[in-house]
């Protein structure tokens, strides 16, 4: 056994030894009273002595000599019961029922060769009692005599007793090594993880929310009061930049902040529905007061719930910073191409083309299949014919419509045609929208895409883009992963 294993075992030794003697001070003391007032003065006397040098054991147990103590406790009781058998009946007083106590304490606590040195003292004892028994060395009232069987029966018992019991601790110890290896790889794992996790019982904080009726702001306090946490790891301490896991265990409400009080709301009504797993991504402040992105999971169980908050602040800054980049790129590439085409063909988000679009006008017409194009154009052809009858070159608008049609099919599936009438400074326009929910055109591609005539990829939108701005008075476009629109613009006056 290496030296962690033999400190750990003395300091289990120690604890039961405090055990021991703390049960036998009680003991003892009852003990004396009650053989005062039989009265057994004899017993008393013994029994004073024997609390005496326990005293004596206990100094050498805080002194840190465990098994001087051991020794002195052991060897005390064993005289202890000798006399008392002896003050009584003998070998067959209830005072030897003690004697097998002692072989299991022994058995519990010390190796083999200390279980079979006491139970050698033992077998010498009862040997004594029985043989000052037959040879009248004391008297005992009882009306009939012990013999030699006595003592080979008792010895037999004792030996039996020892037994049993060595085999019985080796398996409870194994077991409990098993238990404790368990727990120290449990541990390791709970507090090597590079994730904060969190154990607690949600389950009073789940009928709080069920018995508020999902409470307003105000009632939140009272709800998040009945949360438990039973336990941090040290990633938790640490990402929460608490000084330690007390502190943590402590001031943990102070981490939530108002924003995250939505996505809690969200979380509990999952649980209180069911929900075995839930993942969701919150706002949250160290204790120190440095805010956090975060993804939380939540795994219920029977009795405890295990909370993984893994800190994505990091990531988070990291796509900010890439979204802005792209949208530097994406305001030099449309400053570029507005530039190159006399601002002729506009690139821009989708809130401000939103926003460039006049009034919508007719209905709106979805296109799912190229079977569909020339629908699309009667369609248009239709809505020029009642709401702007007065416009020239319908032609051109029908042919810029069928190849933004034919791409929006192509490159999304589908997409819808709405008319919008545009009136600014004495002048108007005629705007033909073709929206789709595409993944969008990567901007890597998007000069070529709109400017070099039969340039394609599987996201850009080939020749009829360079077709559309040869037809239009003004083609605008915003593009993004949620889709793209492409307006078609016509001056009517």
């Amino acid at each position: 056994m290496d030296d962690s294993g033999v400190l750990d075992r003395r300091a289990k030794m120690r604890q039961s030894l405090e055990i021991i003697f703390h049960a036998s001070f009680l003991l003892g003391s009852l003990g004396v009273i009650v053989m005062l007032l039989v009265p057994v003065p004899d017993a008393a006397v013994a029994m004073s002595v024997a609390l005496a040098v326990f005293v004596i054991g206990y100094t050498f147990l805080r002194a840190g000599n465990v098994e001087v103590s051991a020794a002195i406790l052991m060897m005390t009781a064993l005289v202890l019961i000798t006399y008392l058998a002896i003050l009584s009946f003998g070998i067959r007083d209830h005072a030897i029922l003690l004697f097998p106590a002692v072989i299991v304490a022994a058995s519990l606590l010390f190796e083999t060769k200390w279980l079979i040195g006491i139970t050698g003292v033992v077998v010498a004892l009862i040997t004594g009692i029985v043989v000052g028994e037959l040879y009248g060395m004391y008297e005992t009232p009882l009306v009939y005599e012990t013999d030699i069987y006595d003592l080979a029966l008792v010895v037999l018992a004792m030996v039996l007793i020892a037994v049993i019991a060595r085999t019985l601790s080796e398996h409870l110890r194994g077991a409990l090594r098993a238990a404790e290896d368990s727990r120290l790889r449990y541990y390791e794992v709970f507090n090597g993880a590079p994730v904060s996790i969190w154990v607690v019982n949600l389950a009073p904080v789940i009928d709080a929310f069920e018995r508020l009726n999902e409470s307003p702001p105000e009632g939140w306090p009272e709800i998040l009061s009945t949360l438990e946490v039973i336990d941090v790891n040290d990633t938790a301490v640490e990402m929460f930049e608490a000084d330690s896991k007390e502190q943590m265990l402590l001031e943990y409400s102070k981490v939530l902040v108002p924003d995250s009080m939505g996505d809690l709301r969200t979380t509990l009504k999952a649980m209180a529905k069911g929900d075995s797993h839930v993942d969701i991504e919150a706002q949250m402040v160290t204790l120190k007061g440095r805010p956090l992105n975060t993804i939380v999971s939540i795994a219920p169980a029977s009795n405890q719930t295990l909370v993984t908050i893994t800190d994505i602040s990091a990531q988070k800054k990291l796509e900010h910073e890439v979204g802005a980049y792209e949208q530097k790129v994406k305001r030099a590439y449309s400053d570029v191409i507005e530039a190159v085409t006399q601002e002729k063909l506009v690139v821009s988000s989708r809130h401000d083309l939103e926003d460039m679009l006049g009034e919508p006008v007719g209905s709106t017409m979805s296109v799912t299949d190229p079977s569909e194009l020339e629908g699309s154009r009667r369609f248009v052809q239709d809505e020029i014919g009642q709401y702007c009858p007065e416009m020239t070159g319908v032609g051109r608008a029908i042919t810029a419509i069928g190849e933004a049609v034919t791409n929006g099919v192509k490159h999304a599936g589908t997409c819808r045609i709405q008319m919008h009438m545009k009136s600014s400074g004495g002048s108007s326009a005629m705007q033909l929208a073709v929206r789709d929910n595409g993944n969008g055109i990567d901007f890597l591609h998007l000069p070529k895409a709109l400017l070099v005539a039969g340039f394609s990829t599987k996201s850009s939108l080939g020749m009829g883009f360079t077709i559309m701005l040869d037809i239009c008075d003004q083609l605008s476009l915003a593009t993004d992963d949620q889709g793209t629109i492409v307006v078609l613009e016509f001056n009517l006056a």
